[in-house]
């Protein structure tokens, strides 16, 4: 009898036993599957939308954009704007500066219920990356985002960008674009961000009079009922009528549109803060400079806040420089100065097109001496030729 109730018993419970493995295993599996899914969403798979991706068709692939609610501000009409070149060297960088600034409107939209991932990355439900064909495609989306653990918020602007602590890349590229969506929708919002220029951006925040509920440094992904995003722009390409609208308001708050350029500056890094784009024979070139052009009287400037910036390099007339260690201030000077850029044999052309946009004389060359891209030697009779054309072009000039 024992015998019997012992095999009913283990009859009874093996049965449970296994539909307990069996459904604690699918449980289990089902919360690895999402766990690993999840890793490879962060790491590997790619959103619809990028702040620095131009979608091939960008009204059809992301419906939904209008006008941004700021003033449209009026390119200068310079068609026939080439950069001048100098050197025998920099004809290996003509293709490159042979460009065109993309004519980007100024474009907002909303997401609904959007995963924002640290990196800038946003995914809905509506739209997915392709991989495959590495195409952006408007459909329904095959992948599910446990977002149990995520905090959840009702407002935002997505503020990312690769290189956020790059001086260009933040004052250029991107905090133009959170103005854009104006004063209206940024105080109702929170801006979603990761590592980003903190002090610069209070100092532009507090210039630009900007209002907005809280800043969140995304680490954890967040979900955002109400996301609002700006239209994509070529990596370095920028958005005109944002850079414009931010010079203008500078300018006409400070009243730095009345300053005359007077200054002519000279300028190379920090070695010991910097790594690369430095002039290794710079105080060589300095002492030469200051004999052939006295009457010039060479400034060289040293880090100031935001708002001095933009008063000093109002009043500059001409600088000179490597490429990338200081011309994102030429946002701030006058139309018709000058700007000398020594670049890389990389052919860099940021500073090509911000120069077309500002309409700037923009003088570029290669130094056949250059050590990868961190220390050139600067080709001192190029440069006083370069400078001697330079007052050519800026005595026909008239800053009254």
């Amino acid at each position: 009898m024992k015998t019997l109730m012992s095999s009913r018993i283990i009859y009874l419970v093996i049965p449970i036993i296994l539909q307990f493995h069996q459904t604690f295993s699918r449980k289990i599996d089902v919360k690895n599957d999402q766990k690993l899914f999840f890793q490879i969403k962060i790491r590997n798979s790619q959103p619809l939308f990028k702040p620095t991706w131009k979608l091939t068709k960008p009204y059809e692939e992301l419906p939904g954009w209008k006008p941004a609610p700021i003033p449209i501000i009026n390119i200068p009409n310079n068609i026939h704007f080439k950069p001048i070149l100098y050197g025998t060297n920099v004809s290996i960088c003509a293709k490159q500066f042979n460009i065109s600034v993309p004519e980007i409107p100024s474009q907002v939209n909303i997401l609904r219920d959007a995963v924002v991932y640290k990196n800038g990355q946003i995914h809905t439900r509506e739209f997915l990356y392709d991989p495959e064909t590495q195409i952006p495609k408007f459909s329904k989306s095959r992948l599910e985002v446990n977002v149990s653990n995520f905090e959840v918020i009702e407002e935002a602007i997505a503020f990312f960008h690769p290189y956020h602590k790059n001086y260009f890349h933040f004052m250029i590229e991107t905090f133009p674009l959170l103005l854009l969506h104006g004063n209206e929708t940024l105080k109702n919002c929170v801006i979603l961000h990761h590592r980003f220029l903190t002090k610069l951006f209070n100092e532009m925040i507090a210039a630009l009079d900007v209002k907005y509920i809280r800043t969140l440094f995304v680490g954890t992904p967040v979900v955002v009922r109400k996301l609002h995003i700006s239209n994509p722009y070529i990596f370095t390409g920028y958005n005109q009528n944002a850079v414009l609208y931010m010079r203008n308001y500078i300018l006409t708050k400070y009243g730095l549109n009345k300053n005359k350029p007077v200054k002519n500056i000279l300028y190379n890094r920090n070695k010991n803060k910097y790594k690369n784009r430095l002039i290794g024979n710079f105080e060589e070139m300095v002492t030469v400079l200051n004999k052939t052009f006295p009457e010039m009287n060479f400034e060289f400037p040293q880090g100031k806040g935001f708002i001095d910036q933009a008063c000093f390099w109002s009043k500059v007339r001409l600088v000179a420089c490597a490429h990338g260690s200081l011309l994102a201030n030429m946002i701030w000077m006058r139309s018709k100065t000058v700007a000398l850029d020594f670049n890389t044999n990389v052919c860099f052309n940021a500073f090509v097109k911000l120069a077309k946009t500002l309409d700037i004389y923009i003088f570029e060359t290669v130094f056949p001496i250059q050590y990868q891209k961190i220390i050139m030697t600067a080709d001192i009779p190029l440069v006083i030729e370069m400078i001697k054309r330079a007052n050519e072009i800026l005595a026909q000039s008239s800053f009254e």
